[in-house]
Parts: C-alpha cells; sequence; structure tokens
C-alpha cells in the first residue's frame, strides 16, 4: 500500500532551494501527505480531526470534508478521494428526505453525522450550508482526474441533487431583482447570528461555482439544464 502511495502520487523536493526553511518545508508537505492518509481516506468523511483524538463527539462535519480529502486528487491519488465520496450516495434517501422536509427540493447534506449519516443535534448544523457545494466540487475534482462517461454517471445524482437543493433554497428578491440566500443561515465563520444573516460573500461565491459545476455536468451528459 504504502510504496504504491509514494511511487504514484505526487511530492515535492526543494533540495536545490537556497531558503534555510526549505528542508523543513519539504518534511511538513511529505509528513502531511503521510497523515492525511491515515486519518482522512476511509470509507467516510473523517470526524473533524481525523483519527488523532474524539473531538466533537467523535461526529464527521461534512463542511469540513473539503479541507480532508480535496488535495488528493491534485497529488495524484483520487483512489483516496473515491472511497468517501460513495458515502454520499449512500446516504443521498437522508439528505433528499432533509430537504424534503424543510420545504426544499433536491438533496440537503447534513453537518454533523455519525456513520448511517443522520444529523446529529446541533445549534448551528440546522442553518450552515457551506457544505452543500462540497460534493460537486469533490466531483468535479475526479472527473478533471478521470474525465470519462462513468465518472459522471457515478456522481451525477450527487452532482444534480445537491445544485437542486441549492437552486431551491436561493430566494428571490423582488425589490433587488437577484437571487438572494438567507436569512436564516449561519456563514462559515459561524460569528454571524442566523436570523439576520444573508448573502455571506463566501456562500454566496460558492453557490455560484457549484452551479455552474452542475450545469456544465448536465452538458457533458447530453442533458439539459435546468432554468432554475
Amino acid at each position: 500500500h504504502w510504496e504504491r502511495f509514494w511511487l504514484e502520487g505526487g511530492a515535492v523536493e526543494l533540495a536545490d532551494s537556497s531558503d534555510p526553511r526549505a528542508p523543513e518545508l519539504e518534511r511538513r508537505i511529505v509528513l502531511s501527505q503521510f497523515l492525511t492518509a491515515v486519518h482522512s481516506a476511509g470509507s467516510m468523511p473523517p470526524q473533524e480531526t481525523g483519527l488523532l483524538y474524539n473531538s466533537w463527539f467523535g461526529k464527521a462535519h461534512l463542511e469540513m470534508h473539503w479541507w480532508h480529502a480535496f488535495h488528493f486528487p491534485l497529488w495524484g491519488r483520487a483512489h483516496l478521494l473515491k472511497r468517501s465520496m460513495d458515502w454520499y450516495n449512500r446516504i443521498l434517501p437522508k439528505a433528499l428526505e432533509l430537504a424534503r422536509s424543510q420545504g426544499y427540493e433536491g438533496a440537503r447534506w447534513p453537518k454533523m453525522v455519525g456513520p448511517e449519516g443522520d444529523q446529529s443535534p446541533s445549534p448551528i448544523a440546522p442553518l450552515l450550508i457551506w457544505q452543500q457545494p462540497h460534493p460537486i466540487a469533490l466531483a468535479e475534482l475526479l472527473y478533471q482526474a478521470e474525465p470519462t462517461e462513468a465518472t459522471l454517471k457515478a456522481y451525477a445524482d450527487i452532482v444534480f441533487e445537491s445544485a437542486r437543493f441549492m437552486a431551491s433554497f436561493a430566494e428571490w428578491d423582488e425589490r433587488g431583482q437577484r437571487y438572494v440566500l438567507g436569512p436564516p443561515v449561519i456563514p462559515a465563520q459561524e460569528r454571524h447570528r442566523g436570523e439576520h444573516t444573508w448573502n455571506p460573500t463566501y456562500e454566496l461565491e460558492y453557490w455560484r461555482h457549484g452551479l455552474e459545476l452542475a450545469a456544465e455536468w448536465a452538458r457533458r451528459l447530453g442533458r439539459s439544464v435546468p432554468p432554475q
């Protein structure tokens, strides 16, 4: 396993650098690749601190899956991300039901979950949204690593149902003649009251990016792009 890991993936060598910090930076890059492979390459998104210690009640936090796994394909190790991406297909029925129960379409991914994808009680989780585009962005990375129809079909439901929720969640602002996010919504920094927050900058841009990717997936599969 480890021989394949180091021979097939990318690395960084800084041996020719004249900067005295180069050896330590190189050591940290290599070590971080090993540690994330140990802690973050399982069959579901890891808990927030991986296997290091039991934080946040031992639950996986889906908004953190991006940090844990986005780098794998960029280092040439897309197969390590694939392991946890299949989990989204397994819990898709629960994400669909969560969105439906709140009056939305598509799939709303929970925040703090156990292995079966059930959302844990939390004062923040119901209003957090920045995990919603993650599966779309992660699926796009896997497509860039392996641009085949098989890849598109493997994650099509994840991409399209995520996008359906995102389009459904956005509200039309008649006075401003535009779509807005919230209120209520809690942004990624979790420092603002949900009932008074709308159009947080990061989420607004990520919404646009995710919907653009989903539209491109529809075109790749020869489907029409939903007007929403």
